[in-house]
């Protein structure tokens, strides 16, 4: 195993050789945010298993090497193995090892702005400044008064270390048409991370739905870490959907966060579909900053074999009368395992606050794990809050009766799979329904994660 110490030291030694071609590097104010980012990070270091938000699994590999700027130029035949664009999907931006590598689009969309960040950083600055919140903005702010930081560590790594980022800013009365998606392949021959730092502000009275997509990297690419962060501003009255896609084989590691400010009348929508089968974890992380704002966040999340996937969620009620909705559902097989950990605060001044969080866990082997979670933090007096986890298999009752029927028992299983996913698939748009079920393999209704 490296010594911490020692692997910090590399990072430091990185920061300090790389720190003349980060992009806006002659920008103050991201010099100034890179340098406080990792201080930061420098200080805390990677989150290992002492970090209460850390402590389901130990990460192998993020512990033990040491992960570089991937460094390597783009394979064209691996793009070009990308399937055309869904008629329903007007922009696509594809990134390779962390950069933006094409940029596809039918026509400019009036009243949208978007490109890579290393373009608004090169070409106009002045529209994000602001928009990227220090690495300490969603540090754990603890009832016993202390500010914890170290959760975030891998985030000050990525505000560090960040080579390019999807960047989409929607003028107000604005709905784009359709989807945007963004895609993120990863290839290298060496032990590699891809930090990518992604923008999305949508102003007063607009409408947008994005979907993210990871793509696994080749079966025999070494370890690959892709940390992502998005920053999300919703304004008055404006509305988003933000779909993750998480792919991956058994050398990708995958931390994806969201860090969401949701205003009076906004309406976040994030929902994610897993199934990686290396190293996953997700975030979810929204504050409900104004009146009536609202937060639904979903998750469903397929795993066999030996993969690992954590959720995490995050939802402060900032103000009165704000909801925010979470259901998550996971399907585990063979070795793998997964875990569920979900908080809902709601302070002071956040009275007719509205929350409900909904966990479940269908084991598909006796050597699948499951782990649960959910907090709450409530600081107020009229508010409405639930949650509700469960964790088991087969109901022997429901699999009787579908056999009863003539139905064989795998396929009574695909059955009863199907529908215990069906609630997070059903509630997505329609064209981002479809875009999951292609994502997930379903053929004729079934999710093929049974076996034989």
């Amino acid at each position: 195993m490296t010594d911490s110490s020692a692997l910090i030291e590399q990072y430091s030694n990185s920061f300090s050789n790389l720190s003349e071609s980060f992009i806006g590097k002659n920008i103050e104010w991201v010099k100034e945010s890179r340098e406080k980012a990792f201080k930061q990070f420098y200080k805390d270091g990677v989150p290992r298993q002492d970090v209460e938000e850390w402590n389901t699994f130990s990460y192998r590999g993020i512990y033990d090497n040491f992960f570089a700027n991937s460094s390597e130029q783009m394979d064209k035949k691996i793009v070009d193995k990308l399937k055309p664009r869904d008629k329903n999907c007007p922009v696509r931006m594809v990134f390779y090892n962390g950069k933006m590598v094409k940029l596809e689009e039918d026509e400019p969309i009036k009243g949208v702005k978007i490109n890579s960040l290393k373009y608004f950083l090169d070409n106009c600055p002045e529209l994000i400044e602001g928009k990227i919140p220090d690495a300490s903005f969603y540090s754990e702010h603890r009832l016993s008064k202390v500010v914890d930081s170290r959760p975030q560590g891998l985030v000050a790594l990525n505000a560090a270390f960040y080579q390019d980022g999807a960047v989409i800013l929607v003028d107000k009365n604005t709905i784009v048409p359709g989807y945007i998606e963004i895609i993120h392949i990863g290839n290298a021959s060496k032990i590699s991370m891809s930090p990518v730092r992604s923008v999305v502000s949508l102003s007063k009275n607009s409408k947008c739905e994005v979907v993210e997509r990871i793509v696994p990297t080749e079966e025999k690419t070494p370890l690959y870490l892709s940390n992502h962060v998005t920053d999300i501003e919703l304004s008055r009255f404006s509305s988003l959907t933000y779909l993750r896609l998480v792919d991956g084989n058994a050398s990708d590691i995958h931390v994806n966060s969201i860090h969401a400010l949701v205003n009076e009348n906004a309406e976040l929508y994030c929902p994610s579909v897993i199934k990686s089968q290396g190293q996953s974890r997700i975030e979810s992380r929204a504050n409900l900053l104004g009146i009536k704002s609202n937060a639904k966040i979903d998750g469903l999340t397929i795993l066999n074999k030996e993969s690992i996937s954590e959720s995490l969620t995050r939802v402060m009620h900032c103000t009165e009368n704000s909801t925010s909705d979470q259901t998550f559902r996971t399907i585990l097989n063979d070795n793998s395992k997964a875990s569920f950990l979900g908080k809902i605060r709601v302070e002071k001044s956040a009275d007719g606050t509205n929350a409900i969080m909904s966990s479940k866990s269908l084991l598909l082997s006796e050597n699948a794990r499951a782990n649960a979670k959910p907090e709450l933090e409530i600081l107020a007096d009229d508010v409405k809050c639930s949650h509700g986890v469960t964790v088991g298999s087969f109901n022997p009752d429901q699999i009787f009766y579908l056999r009863s029927r003539g139905i064989s028992e795998k396929n009574a299983k695909q059955l009863l799979t199907n529908a215990f996913s069906k609630i997070v698939i059903d509630s997505l748009p329609v064209a981002l329904s479809k875009v999951s079920e292609k994502f997930i393999g379903v053929d004729d209704h079934k999710l093929e994660v049974i076996g034989k």
